[in-house]
């Protein structure tokens, strides 16, 4: 689960005023929500904010992998799908 801070918690963890907190999230560039009367802003959005890239949890890397695999598996199917129409064609143009 994400965390998820204050516009106060956010605000004291950037080492900013408050002031600034809102601000960001109003020029869209620290994305928050209103939940209730309090406003969250979650762990993510300031890591985005600060560019911090997270590191890829293990799902990720293996979806990736997934992928990656079947990409591959892909592309040899369309070049025997590819072979296969070359040979219909060499048939259809003896048969002519």
């Amino acid at each position: 689960m994400a965390l998820v801070y204050t516009t106060k918690e956010a605000a004291q963890l950037l080492k900013v005023d408050i002031k600034t907190i809102y601000k960001l999230k109003d020029e869209h560039k620290l994305q928050a929500v209103k939940v209730g009367s309090k406003i969250l802003i979650t762990e993510q959005s300031i890591n985005s904010y600060l560019g911090i890239i997270p590191a890829k949890t293990e799902n990720e890397i293996r979806l990736e992998e997934e992928n990656k695999r079947l990409k591959e598996k892909l592309r040899q199917y369309e070049r025997h799908l590819s072979q296969i129409k070359d040979e219909i064609l060499k048939i259809d143009i003896k048969a002519v």
